[in-house]
């Protein structure tokens, strides 16, 4: 696997995307969300998750980890909570 990956984030209904290039494979989940959040200028106070090849991905997980692939395409949802 490369040090690096460039990555395509989509957003839940395909209307806004996002290209990262050179993301270190240890980063996690987590600090991922939060560039492809202000890439996207999307609100900081709505939370969100990653999704990659249909699976939920943990925000403690780094790339490296899950084996996301060079030029992958990711999508970022916001969270919805039952209540």
């Amino acid at each position: 696997m490369a040090a690096a990956l460039n990555l395509a984030v989509v957003d839940w209904n395909r209307s806004r995307r996002a290209e990262l290039s050179e993301v270190p494979t240890h980063t996690t989940v987590g600090e991922l969300l939060a560039e492809v959040k202000e890439a996207m200028h999307l609100s900081r106070e709505t939370l969100y998750h990653l999704l990659w090849s249909g699976e939920k991905l943990h925000r403690s997980a780094t790339l490296a980890e899950i084996g996301i692939e060079d030029r992958a395409e990711v999508t970022i949802a916001p969270e919805v909570s039952a209540g």
